[in-house]
């Protein structure tokens, strides 16, 4: 099969949309290049893709030579500013001040946009390993973590892992602290905490523990000493008690006095609150009086 080839410095193209004037900077798609005559919409023009341009309009830059140059459409000049997505189309010949209203450039026919696959996109959210180059982006990049997919295998779970040792870390260093602040030796141990339980009721200001100096333990306080509780027995009653008295709680009564010959005395019990009951044979006629002996038999 026969190709027909042609010098790809000058090349024949239908002129866009609203045509072309003599030496306008065009872009079609990917071609780019000086119009070598004026042409309307659709008829063929002749498009200078190679070669120094003299004298080219350019924006107030400052540019040196060398630096990639990129055609501002809107206002069209050339400019050392990237503009969005589009490639550079020439590099400057020559430095150009600020305030020059020109510049020499030669072409550089466009191979392909940022974004076209071979890594790198000016929006920043792409950066990928091609062939053997990397993109990177001046002045640092950086990816959200949903961002981040297909990592080799040998990395899976990396971040998780790394995380779990800075929160083992601060975990060991606030126990360490803790150690160091509070006296642990002094801690009660489980049998120890067990008996504070108590052996009777609940432990409550109510249901006090019972310290060496009350009068209720023998040895203690005075606990031996006898002590005598005054029980009246009203007329015709049989019974009568004394106030409680949590002084006496665990004594004993060991005598009383007078026996009241007419009613007879039946039984003397210290109750558990401490008061004490006499219990006569009859009613008493007149009433009775009766002094108890009580004492702490307690070990």
């Amino acid at each position: 099969m026969n190709h027909r080839f042609q010098d790809d410095d000058v090349i024949t193209i239908p002129a866009p949309a609203g045509g072309v004037s003599a030496g306008q900077f065009v872009r079609i798609g990917m071609l780019s290049g000086f119009a070598l005559d004026a042409a309307s919409e659709g008829d063929p023009v002749g498009l200078a893709r190679r070669g120094r341009v003299l004298d080219a309009l350019k924006a107030a830059v400052a540019i040196d030579a060398g630096d990639p140059l990129f055609h501002d459409d809107t206002a069209h000049v050339f400019t050392n500013v990237p503009q969005g997505d589009a490639p550079a189309g020439a590099v400057a010949v020559t430095d150009a001040a600020q305030e020059a209203a020109t510049v020499d450039l030669v072409l550089v026919p466009a191979t392909g946009a940022f974004d076209s696959g071979d890594g790198y996109e000016p929006d920043g959210t792409t950066v990928d390993l091609v062939a053997d180059h990397l993109h990177v982006k001046t002045g640092g990049h950086t990816h959200a973590q949903s961002e981040v997919t297909n990592l080799p295998g040998d990395l899976s779970g990396m971040q998780s892992a790394i995380a779990g040792k800075e929160n083992a870390g601060a975990a060991a260093a606030a126990v360490g602290s803790h150690e160091s602040t509070y006296a642990h030796g002094n801690l009660p141990s489980s049998d120890e905490k067990g008996a504070l339980a108590g052996t009777n009721g609940t432990p409550s200001s109510t249901n006090k523990y019972v310290t060496d100096s009350d009068p209720r333990l023998s040895g203690g306080g005075g606990g031996g000493e006898p002590a005598s509780v005054a029980v009246a027995v009203a007329m015709g009653e049989t019974t009568g008690s004394s106030a409680a008295d949590p002084t006496h709680v665990g004594w004993a009564a060991i005598s009383w006095m007078p026996a009241g010959a007419d009613v007879g005395l039946a039984n003397v019990v210290v109750n558990p609150d401490g008061s004490v009951t006499v219990t006569t044979l009859a009613a008493t006629t007149a009433g009775s009086s009766f002094t108890v002996l009580v004492a702490n038999f307690g070990s």
